[in-house]
Formats: structure tokens, sequence, C-alpha cells
């Protein structure tokens, strides 16, 4: 299943993180790795403006969907802050 990949790739990308500073097929992998849930928080976002908010809310794989996406822009978040704050100091 498609959901399977993203997992996946994430898995691998932390096993090989060394990779990533040396190989130019692992930061291409990286970089498609980073910019998948884009394109999930995309998709979701133009199923929502296609049902309207009630029918979207009322599947509840939308709200799964929903919560998985936020997660997503919040690891990025606190993964800004942190690098931030590293510098900083």
């Amino acid at each position: 299943p498609s959901s399977l990949i993203f997992p996946t790739h994430i898995f691998f990308l932390s096993q090989s993180i060394e990779l990533c500073q040396t190989s130019t097929h692992s930061r291409l992998f990286y970089i498609i790795t980073r910019s998948t849930p884009l394109g999930l928080i995309w998709s979701e976002v133009k199923q929502l403006w296609d049902v309207g908010l009630q029918d979207y809310v009322h599947d509840m794989w939308n709200v799964i969907d929903f919560i998985t996406n936020s997660l997503y822009v919040a690891t990025v978040a606190l993964r800004v802050v942190s690098y931030f704050q590293v510098s900083i100091d």
C-alpha cells in the first residue's frame, strides 16, 4: 500500500544519515522524503476544497489525515526552532 511508502523512506533515511552528506543519490532521496508531506498536505487541502468542510470532517479518514499532516508540520517547525537554537549557541 502507498501509505507504507513514506514511513519506509523515513526509516531508511534515518539508517543512512551519513550517506546524505556524501552521495548525490542519497541527497536526492533526502529531498524526496522531505518534500513528500507537502504533496500529502496539498492533496488534503484540495479534497477539503472540493467536498467542503462539513463532508470532509464526517469522513474519519480525513480527520486522521489532518492529524498526520499536522504532526508533519509540527515536526518541521520543531526542527527549525532547534536548528536556530543550536546555531545561536
